[in-house]
Formats: C-alpha cells, structure tokens, sequence
C-alpha cells in the first residue's frame, strides 16, 4: 500500500466520528422504539388493572351482602370478621404476587442495554 492510498488523518477522524454519530443515533432509535412500547405496555396494564380493581369490588360487595344476608342474624358477626379475614389474606397474596413480578420481571430496555455492552465490548480493548 502506498502513501496515496492510506487516508489521511483528518479523514480518519471524520470517519470515525461519523460511525460514532450513527452508532449513537441507531442506539438512541431502539432506545425510543422501546421507550414507547414500555409506554403502551403500562398503559394498557394500568387501564385493565383498574377495571379489574373497579369489577372485583363491586362483586365482592354484592357477595359479602348476600352472604350476610343469608346467614342467622346471630352469626352476622362471624360471617363480617371472615369475610374481612378472607378479603384481607387474598390482598396480602395479591400484594405478594405484585412484588415478585416487578422483582422477577424483565429489565427496562434490555436490547439498549445489551447493544452498549456489545458495542463497548468491540471498542474497548
């Protein structure tokens, strides 16, 4: 190879930043893709988590009113205190279960992430 042929140190420069821009915008591009679909995501979990939380209430009042309803007027008490134990266990369970997914569950942007590990792993010596 001849000197000619051998780029010249401002082109060099040029270059490389120029692939350094396009590796920042190409991260920045799967960091908004992903950015929006983990806002939709919640969105849509937050939306049916609601009506759930709105559905369930209403039917446990309207069980816990005619279960009370239905029993002797001298174990009307009881049947509040269970209902209340009852309702109290499966919120614990609920909250238990809520905890683990966000514990356990998958991280936030992991393709960006792992992109600037690869990418710092083939630039760094």
């Amino acid at each position: 190879m001849s000197e000619h042929d051998a780029p010249n140190p401002p082109q060099l420069i040029r270059r490389l930043l120029a692939n350094l821009f396009g590796l920042a915008r190409n991260h920045l591009a799967l960091f908004s893709i992903e950015l929006e679909e983990e806002r939709e995501r919640l969105l849509w979990l937050l939306a049916l988590s609601v009506l759930a939380l709105v559905l369930v209430a209403l039917g446990l009042v309207l069980l816990s009113i005619a279960l009370v309803w239905w029993v002797d007027p001298a174990w009307r008490t009881c049947a509040l205190a269970g209902l209340g134990a009852a309702y109290l266990l499966l919120a614990l369970l609920c909250g238990w279960l809520v905890r683990h997914k966000l514990v356990n569950g998958p991280a936030p942007f992991a393709g960006t992430l792992a992109e600037l590990r690869k990418d710092r792993e083939q630039l760094l010596p």
